[in-house]
């Protein structure tokens, strides 16, 4: 199967693509495209550079929630319930890290691993999901 992965930053309205190497400042928000070829289940990590971890995907009470359908494009964490959702950089930091993990077949043990993990804080630390 086929996966392809990008992280925006909305630009007054627009996504626009990050390019590697890319500076965030305060405020940023930001989104994950992704498209695969078949239906997948998908989680997506933000670890920085003190090795804290969060859960930026999935989150209950979004739209878009596992298995993601294969051959469309899909715009992560989703909306709530009909407003596009962004995750908003809260704080600055050295370098963060995007981890996303997809897999065609469910997990017992990512649910279990990834859902131990705290999901974005309301002020401060990693992105947080902004509307």
């Amino acid at each position: 199967y086929a996966v392809g992965a990008a992280v925006y930053r909305e630009v007054d309205g627009v996504d626009v693509k990050l390019e590697p190497g890319a500076r965030l400042a305060l405020g940023d928000r930001l989104s994950l495209h992704l498209q695969t070829s078949v239906p997948v289940h998908v989680y997506v990590v933000n670890e920085d550079e003190m090795g804290d971890s969060y859960l930026l995907f999935p989150l209950k009470g979004r739209t878009a929630e596992n298995p993601m359908p294969g051959g469309t494009m899909h715009r992560l964490p989703g909306t709530h319930p009909t407003e596009r959702l962004s995750w908003r950089v809260t704080s600055a930091g050295i370098r963060e890290h995007f981890l996303i993990f997809v897999s065609p077949e469910p997990s017992t043990d990512f649910d279990r691993l990834f859902s131990s993990l705290p999901p974005p804080a309301p002020d401060g630390g990693p992105p947080q999901e902004q509307r």
